[in-house]
């Protein structure tokens, strides 16, 4: 289950050597997990992708995202994991609890 009762403050502290390890920290916390395991965050992210599947926003941003790292590593079947990456992790989050993605600035 996705853990959607805190707010992300990671990228409040200015300082990247400090804000890295609050961001992994935070992503574990969302995923309610105690150490990072890769298959459980991507079946639960996949399991986030389907849920959102109809949400007209939600469906734009994966376009856009993918317009942006076009030619690069990401496609339709991986880039719901750009979402928790540090760039966009706390917007993703702060949408997803809202469930309003309308402000999700890419």
């Amino acid at each position: 289950m996705y853990c959607k009762n805190f707010i992300t403050t990671y990228k409040n502290l200015n300082d990247y050597d400090l804000s890295f390890p609050l961001y992994q920290s935070q992503l574990l916390q969302a995923f309610n997990l105690s150490e990072f395991n890769e298959n459980k965050i991507t079946n639960k992210s996949n399991e986030i992708e389907k849920e959102l599947y109809n949400n007209n926003e939600f469906i734009e941003i994966k376009k856009n995202l993918l317009k942006k790292f076009n030619n690069s590593l990401f496609n339709e079947e991986n880039i719901m994991m750009l979402f928790f990456s540090y760039d966009y992790f706390d917007k993703f989050h702060k949408c997803y609890i809202k469930n309003d993605f309308s402000k999700f600035n890419i």
